[in-house]
């Protein structure tokens, strides 16, 4: 038998899809042993796919024909849905029915957190009421004559003339946004390939974010609110009494809903900026906000100190984390109950394992739906401070 090395672009040969990568890719072995990741199939399905590149252990390959197809595949719904270069490629399972999508998330959640046998703490993951027509913000790029997606793996203009997932009012916007075609203004400068263009539903067509991303909000309105429900319930059993930290606050999205539950002092920190400008004006009852880098170890020590009575640290970062942990598991720290809302399972699973060495028990590991159509999860995590004695 040739050995990996034998392996080169072009080659065609036929497997089974054995799991999922964490991006939506399909991943099979080739006959030598090398792993592949395949875009466009999924679990279980019996594939032909033709070799397109090899990194190091792994390579990259598409599928050319089916030859067993799951029983979960459906017709996508957007005509704009697809894998191949000119496709758009944001909506990566949208070829799967719903049900199995989900249960692939879940199916993720468990065996993430079954490293660190926690994999019972893991609830049934709460789906989207609204499988389309349900994002509320979104990102376009324009060269001043196409308005579109980037296609997946590549630097290339997709341009489109709807977007399924699109909020209505969104889709209204991007109709009006297409009607501005040709545009002089949104031509990129220099060697830039494209310009951005941010819509949510605070914006129109014509005050539209150019080239300046929108401050940070949920894109699904539905599952956001699950996840305001969700911290509610959690915070209305505890002592009012209590200070609470939030790190990574934003323009308040859940600091509204820990003002509402009454808590005597409330910290909400997060980098100086828009969102933490809008949020000081709200005047939320017991809040005072905090402006830090909170990925600076000296900024996110000044926030600590000034919070350190706090017995309650919600928080909701960014893909990265709670990359800076700072003193949050000094002896001298009053953290009862961390409520950790986090948009990446790889750096939610550090950051679980860190909380859990240092005395930390989780209590409920809660999977969501943001995006349905992609291999994005959200997590929620409630852990709680074991007892000294």
């Amino acid at each position: 038998m040739a050995g990996k090395e034998s392996e080169k672009a072009g080659e065609i040969f036929e497997a089974i899809v054995k799991d999922l990568a964490s991006d939506g890719r399909g991943i099979v072995k080739h006959p030598h042993g090398r792993t592949y990741f395949v875009p466009g199939v999924w679990l279980n399905e019996k594939v032909v796919v033709k070799i397109k590149g090899i990194k190091g252990k792994t390579g990259f390959a598409e599928c050319t024909e089916i030859l067993l197809a799951s029983p979960s595949r459906i017709n996508a719904k957007c005509q704009h849905h697809g894998v191949s270069l000119g496709k758009c490629g944001a909506c990566p399972w949208q070829f799967i029915d719903y049900t199995a999508q989900l249960d692939a998330k879940q199916k993720r959640v468990e065996k993430v957190f079954s490293r660190l046998n926690l994999q019972d703490k893991v609830k049934t993951i709460a789906g989207s009421s609204n499988i389309f027509s349900y994002r509320n913000r979104a990102q376009f790029k324009t060269d001043g004559i196409h308005i579109g997606y980037v296609s997946s793996q590549s630097n290339t203009l997709v341009p489109i003339q709807h977007c399924e997932v699109l909020s209505d009012y969104n889709k209204h916007t991007l109709q009006e946004l297409i009607e501005q075609l040709p545009n002089k203004n949104w031509q990129p400068r220099g060697k830039q390939p494209w310009i951005t263009l941010d819509i949510d539903h605070d914006v129109s067509a014509q005050n539209i974010s150019v080239n300046k991303r929108l401050p940070f909000k949920q894109a699904n309105d539905g599952q956001n609110q699950y996840m305001r429900n969700w911290l509610a319930n959690k915070l209305s059993v505890l002592d009012k009494g209590c200070h609470v930290l939030e790190l990574f606050c934003g323009s308040g999205n859940f600091t509204e809903v820990i003002s509402e539950q009454n808590f005597e002092c409330i910290y909400a920190a997060d980098a100086a900026g828009q969102a933490i400008e809008s949020l000081f004006l709200r005047e939320l009852r017991g809040v005072r906000t905090m402006t830090a880098d909170l990925f600076k170890e000296s900024e996110f020590a000044k926030i600590l100190n000034k919070a350190k009575q706090s017995e309650v640290l919600v928080l909701d970062p960014p893909r990265d984390g709670l990359k800076v942990k700072g003193d949050i598991f000094a002896k001298k720290s009053k953290l009862k109950h961390i409520f950790y809302i986090s948009c990446d399972l790889a750096t939610l699973s550090r950051d679980i394992e860190a909380f859990v060495s240092h005395r930390y028990k989780v209590l409920e590991i809660q999977p969501l739906d943001q995006f349905p159509h992609t291999p994005h999860i959200e997590c929620l995590v409630h852990l709680r401070k074991k007892d000294n004695h």
